[in-house]
């Protein structure tokens, strides 16, 4: 009893003399009921079945201080108190509180508050009996049944609870907030079922849920903060969300800052005053309470609602069931998103709080650690009144003196611990060979060493995407249920009983996957009871002086950045860019410009930003992490070029709007501030105003180019000038070339006037002519039908007789008939001619006997004319000049200045020739023909193989029997003549020579 002794006077305390022996009778009477009734040695007043001191009107059993002697974390926060007090330093229980059997391991929520007074929690509200149902179904069903390892006022469930099993219905209230609660303690042993709804909305989802909340959710303070909330406190969250725009994103800004920015610790000082701002401000660590405290004010100065929830972890996996101890108790934050409900965010590092626990439990004396409830019995059956005495034994030892009175009392004890000695002394022996035995299997157990195997869903994922990882025991093939994964050192959970666990691909190019591995079966096995029992949620299976036996893997990501980005920019404009990183948008990453941050991009990867303002180059990025890309945009104004050689005032003009060189399609085109057009593929036409000079603009994508086209009027003048200037040119040319002389200029004034008259002779001529031709057509179409009619009604009649009309040999016979009149008429004209030169011979007569007398036309005259002259490129000599050529030959002058200005006279249409006029120049050409050196007969011949080809403008003279209409026909060649003087005009002179 030395070291007991010892103890105890360290522990020794001075109260008041009175309470101290008020004390001690409560002791004694105690004890002794524990003795003469054992039933009741189940309920202890230290631990887990501690009962509820409070005062509440629905205070029952809950759990309580560990045997520390100090309080404890289940204490501080597994309570079913309406008010939850924030304390100050906290130790760990390791006492098992409840067990889960359920498909998967989540929190085991037992409280929720929602009015913070600065140093604690209040549950607002009234409770209402369970009448079947809690909440509204949302998500999974999943089924807890939940045993109670000790007397619990409390009711632990997975959120959202929505059925309890009828048995325990009846002993259910269930709170305003949607947690149920016992109406009496659920003794320990006693089981219960219980329902909830797991509801996991993507976090797309809840960024996009709004702000659309319900009435009920101001029933409760769930965006209440105290009066007295610092304006620092609100400036500090206001800086941590800055860039978050939605609730979700400001929940999550909130709690990275704090898992990141605070450390986890049990032993921290009661701060004064407001425990969020203290713990923001002031504080560099703190424990969950701190943690889930401080997020959710910081969410209600946001007008995020979020309440304040009390439970449990996970636990830890054994068997088919989740042992959940003190060392689990836990406070986190749910915030309320529109259609989705309360969502649980955790603002504690999980990582850090398991090594703090891990650490705090080593500390801790083994003693400290003994866990009566999975405690072997003895034979005997005097386990409980042993517990009852070893626990009085050490509430005697607190509140033990120096006063007689005290000695007394642990007289009395010795004595019954003596008569309890051979017994308490059998029991150790047996503990001390059964921790020996399990000493032995541990070591032999932790010298195998397990390992892992990891598989990825994805083994080439994109950085931001989610990813699925397995863990599997190598030896067994199994999965691994309960081990912690990491992604580059960063926790991404904790593997469910599939041995798989989601999270999110880091944005680097390669990653390193590490599994700590869970426990092994003797791990297992002390997690029911043994000491250290409390280690198992953290602790690692380590082979004896060897390695850890996790396992690790590294991953490469499809890293591959792109960015899209225009490759010309206006400055100052603002410009869209899209960053993708494999096959995904590259989200929440920084862009900057020329090294200087502007934004970050969205869900899409996209942002906007603007350019410098001056030109050159600008270079565009995006970062997130180890990856990104970058883009070089070329910052340059808009050029108009305006596309006409000599604009002018009043007139329009083509233009062409680029940008890099590139066409700009859809700019407003202005035109002296005015808007004119606008561009399809860069290309526009505008009017310019009648002034001296135009602005012309384009705008476009918020920026503009502009050009000036000035000396509009000195375009204009000059112009007139050049016209002017080209005009008397030209004349001075064509007078020359073509002889124009100032009786020529004086006659184009009767020319002029005398046009419209010869227009309108021409019109009536071809009208007369396009009439005859219709009536002509019609008579011959006419004679055709009434041929066909005769040929049918022969053919009909005589048969084959009257083919004979259609014989092959009389048709060849028509044609000759048609080449013997063309030949005949040909022969004529060129006899006509030669007896008018007196070296031919007159024609024969016609087969009738009657003379057949041919009209000669001055054409005909002229190409006699021009064959005795000859003279050298004879389509390209003028009248006047081929007249020119036979004077300087020898020919007599008048008789070719005859000959010449009939024909000119005739062609340019100043008058009409006379049959005396075309006696004149027969004359004439007889006395040219008189001084040729050529025979007449020549001449003749090839004037007759020209006049062969023009045979049309031969015409014989009427006989008796023709009609009348013939002999109209032979009187107008002379008006014909005129009638083609138009096109004889455009072929100027040159037709002469080209008809010799």
């Amino acid at each position: 009893m030395g070291e007991k002794d010892s103890r105890r006077a360290e522990r020794t305390i001075r109260p008041d003399w009175g309470q101290f022996a008020l004390v001690v009778v409560a002791i004694v009477v105690l004890a002794l009921s524990a003795v003469v009734i054992p039933a009741l040695g189940g309920v202890t007043f230290a631990g887990p079945g501690q009962l509820s001191a409070g005062d509440g009107e629905h205070d029952v059993p809950q759990l309580g201080d560990g045997a520390s002697g100090g309080q404890t974390l289940d204490g501080a926060v597994g309570h079913s108190s309406d008010r939850s007090t924030i304390g100050g330093s906290v130790e760990l229980s390791t006492e098992v509180q409840f067990t889960v059997r359920a498909e998967q391991g989540t929190y085991w929520r037992t409280g929720v508050y929602d009015r913070f007074t600065g140093d604690e929690w209040v549950r607002t509200g009234e409770r209402s009996p369970y009448d079947g149902s809690i909440a509204e179904p949302r998500g999974e069903r999943l089924t807890q049944v939940v045993t109670a390892e000790t007397d619990l006022g409390l009711m632990p469930a997975a959120a959202e609870p929505v059925f309890v099993d009828d048995e325990q219905a009846r002993h259910t209230e269930v709170s305003g907030h949607g947690q149920p609660h016992p109406t009496s303690p659920i003794r320990e042993g006693d089981s219960y079922v219980v329902e909830s709804t797991v509801h996991e909305p993507s976090p797309e989802e809840l960024r996009t849920a709004g702000t659309d909340y319900p009435d009920s959710i101001d029933e409760f303070d769930y965006r209440q903060v105290p009066d007295d909330t610092s304006s620092e406190f609100v400036e500090r969250t206001e800086a941590i969300t800055e860039d978050a725009d939605t609730p979700y994103e400001k929940a999550t800004a909130i709690e990275t800052h704090l898992r990141s920015s605070k450390d986890y610790s049990l032993d921290v000082d009661q701060p004064e005053g407001n425990v969020a701002e203290e713990f923001l401000l002031e504080m560099d660590e703190g424990y969950c309470v701190y943690f889930a405290t401080t997020m959710t004010q910081m969410l209600r100065t946001e007008d995020v609602p979020a309440r304040y929830v009390t439970g449990y972890t996970t636990g830890e996996r054994v068997d088919d069931e989740y042992v959940v101890r003190g060392t689990n108790a836990h406070a986190w934050v749910e915030v309320y998103f529109p259609d989705h409900g309360w969502v649980t965010f955790e603002p504690t590092a999980g990582d850090d709080r398991d090594d703090a626990h891990s650490e705090r439990l080593e500390e801790m004396d083994e003693d400290e650690f003994e866990d009566e409830h999975f405690e072997e019995e003895s034979d005997d059956g005097h386990d409980d009144e042993e517990s009852e005495d070893e626990h009085d034994e050490e509430s005697e030892d607190d509140r033990e003196d120096e006063d007689d009175r005290d000695e007394s009392e642990d007289d009395r004890e010795d004595d019954h611990e003596q008569e309890d000695e051979p017994e308490d002394e059998q029991e150790s022996d047996d503990e001390e060979t059964e921790d020996a035995d399990e000493e032995e299997t541990t070591d032999e157990e932790l010298e195998t060493e397990t390992t892992y195997d990891i598989a990825l869903d994805d083994p080439s994922p994109t950085p931001g995407s989610e990813v699925e990882v397995t863990v599997t025991n190598r030896n067994t093939g199994e999965p691994v249920e309960g081990a912690v994964v990491y992604f580059d050192d960063d926790r991404i959970g904790t593997t469910d009983v599939d041995g798989t666990v989601t999270g999110t691909v880091p944005y680097t190019e390669s990653f390193t996957v590490q599994v700590e591995p869970t426990t092994t079966t003797t791990q297992g096995s002390l997690a029911r009871g043994g000491p250290g029992a409390g280690l198992v949620s953290t602790a690692t299976t380590q082979a004896a002086g060897s390695e850890s036996a996790g396992t690790e893997t590294t991953v490469e990501t499809n890293a591959e950045t792109t960015l899209e980005a225009p490759e010309t920019a206006v400055p100052g404009a603002e410009v869209t860019i899209t960053a993708t990183v494999g096959d995904s948008s590259l989200v929440d990453g920084t862009v900057l410009v020329d090294g200087e941050e502007r934004t970050t991009t969205d869900d899409t990867g996209t942002a906007r930003v603007t350019m410098p303002e001056t030109g050159g180059n600008a270079t565009v990025s995006v970062e997130r992490g180890e990856i990104g890309a970058e883009r070089t945009i070329a910052i340059a104004d808009g050029e108009i070029d305006v596309d006409s050689l000599v604009p002018l005032p009043g007139r329009t003009v083509d233009l062409e709007l680029t940008h890099g060189g590139d066409p700009v399609d859809g700019a407003t085109i202005l035109v002296d501030g005015e808007e004119a057009a606008t561009t399809a593929n860069g290309t526009a036409t505008v009017g310019l105003p009648i002034a001296n000079e135009a602005t012309i603009a384009g705008q476009f994508d918020g920026a503009a180019a502009e050009t000036t086209v000035d000396g509009l009027y000195r375009n204009a003048g000059l112009l007139a000038v050049a016209l002017v200037g080209g005009t008397g040119l030209a004349g001075r040319v064509l007078g020359r070339r073509y002889e124009i002389t100032r009786e020529t200029l004086r006659s184009l004034p009767a020319i002029a006037r005398r046009l419209p008259r010869r227009a309108i002779e021409l019109a009536q001529t071809l009208g007369r002519t396009v009439v005859d031709a219709v009536v002509r057509v019609a008579e011959r179409l006419e004679r055709v039908g009434d041929w066909c009619r005769s040929v049918a009604r022969r053919f009909t009649d005589e048969g084959l007789a009257a083919l004979a009309a259609l014989h092959p040999l009389r048709l060849a016979a028509l044609g000759l008939d048609a080449i013997y009149a063309i030949v005949d008429a040909s022969r004529k004209r060129a006899n006509a001619l030669a007896a008018l030169l007196g070296r031919g011979q007159p024609g024969p007569a016609d087969g009738g006997g009657g003379d057949s007398q041919v009209v000669l036309t001055l054409r005909d005259l002229w190409r006699a004319f021009v064959q005795f002259v000859q003279p050298p490129n004879v389509r390209t000599k003028t009248p006047g000049e081929i007249g020119r050529y036979a004077v300087e030959r020898g020919f007599p002058e008048p008789a070719v200045r005859t000959v010449v200005d009939a024909f000119r006279d005739t062609e340019y249409g100043q008058s009409t020739p006379s049959t005396d006029r075309v006696e004149q120049v027969g004359t004439a050409l007889q006395s040219v023909a008189a001084d040729s050196e050529q025979s007449g007969r020549e001449v003749v011949e090839r004037v007759g193989d020209d006049s062969a080809r023009l045979i049309g403008e031969t015409t014989p003279v009427a006989d008796d029997d023709e009609s009348d209409d013939d002999a109209e026909a032979t009187q107008e060649p002379p008006a014909a003549t005129d009638g083609n003087e138009a096109d004889d005009r455009d072929e100027t002179e040159d037709e002469g020579t080209t008809d010799g």
